[in-house]
């Protein structure tokens, strides 16, 4: 019995937050300075140790639609990726850490940094 019920019991390995935000200032997501900062004050924010430097990227630029900066930040824990679209002014943001972390401030911070009018969030329990 006492075997079964280690089975059946799920154990939580991590936690992901999923942001979608729309009309973001388009000055601020076509800013590689800009970006970077959001990744270095985002890991302060919610406590998470950098692992090396994050990978901040510019192209696509042959296709408007898929044209923009992308960000990966490893982390002890786990990765923030960010992709920015130039063409609707939308960044898509996962933060995925197996040490747990307030989304409520990752949430707050986020709009506010990219003066987004809407934001859409999901947290996954992984």
């Amino acid at each position: 019995m006492k075997n079964e019920k280690l089975k059946t019991e799920k154990k939580i390995y991590g936690k992901e937050l999923i942001l979608d935000l729309d009309d973001c200032d388009p000055k601020i997501i076509r800013s590689r300075r800009k970006i970077l900062e959001y990744s270095n004050k985002l890991c302060q924010l919610i406590k998470v140790k950098k692992y090396g430097k994050p990978i901040c990227k510019r192209f696509a630029l042959h296709s408007p639609q898929a044209a923009g900066y992308s960000l990966v930040q490893l982390i002890e824990t786990s990765s923030i990726t960010v992709h920015f679209s130039e063409l609707w002014n939308r960044a898509f943001i996962n933060i995925f850490s197996c040490k747990l972390f307030d989304h409520k401030i990752a949430i707050d911070f986020t709009k506010k940094f990219f003066k987004a009018k809407k934001i859409k969030t999901r947290i996954l329990i992984r």
